[in-house]
């Protein structure tokens, strides 16, 4: 229940409620404009309110990425881990190697297929083929494989400049029915590099 006031006071606390009312919207406006006007004003830090007493810092160094990879299982996990920290996003990296921005989230979540293309595009951002793949470099297969890498050659490209169909490629890197003339052909190619 509220208290009976006179009739005196009644009035008053209208006028007073009309006033605050009032000077309220009136300043509610005048800080939409300020706002505003500060927009347009990006070297007047005039608007800026500081404490007089501490010298307050609203800043902070940028905390890596809430999804920065704990440990490089994949060529995703390490491509992603060398992108931030080099401090690079997604988009600037897609620009970097001029592919799409969805082939850098897909190849970071392990949802691209690694694919020459991709294997390449990788190796360049990295600088060096990814740890990750476990490459033997001793066995011949294995310089085969880096080589591809590194000129990105599919099997078709790479069977075209060797002379040799791709299927008889594919075998080579897979262990099967290696005839000494296919030896001999890869050898000699990755001794020209």
């Amino acid at each position: 229940m509220s208290p009976i006031l006179p009739l005196d006071l009644k009035l008053k606390e209208t006028q007073y409620t009309q006033a605050f009312e009032a000077n309220f919207n009136k300043n509610n406006t005048l800080s939409k404009k300020t706002k505003n006007k500060s927009r347009m004003q990006t070297n007047d830090k005039s608007h800026t309110l500081l404490s007089p007493i501490l010298p307050l810092r609203l800043s902070t160094k940028k905390p890596k990425d809430r999804k920065y990879p704990k440990e490089t299982l994949t060529i995703g996990d390490e491509f992603r881990k060398v992108r931030l920290d080099r401090g690079s996003t997604q988009h600037e990296v897609a620009k970097q190697l001029n592919v799409n921005k969805n082939f850098i989230y897909e190849l970071e979540l392990n949802k691209r297929k690694l694919t020459i293309f991709a294997l390449h595009k990788a190796y360049i951002f990295l600088g060096y083929i990814p740890k990750t793949l476990k490459i033997d470099e001793n066995t011949l297969q294995g310089k085969l494989f880096i080589y591809r890498i590194k000129k990105n050659l599919t099997y078709s490209k790479l069977g075209e400049l060797i002379k040799l169909d791709k299927s008889t490629l594919s075998n080579f890197v897979k262990g099967k029915n290696c005839n000494n003339d296919t030896y001999i052909k890869i050898k000699d190619l990755l001794k020209k590099k």
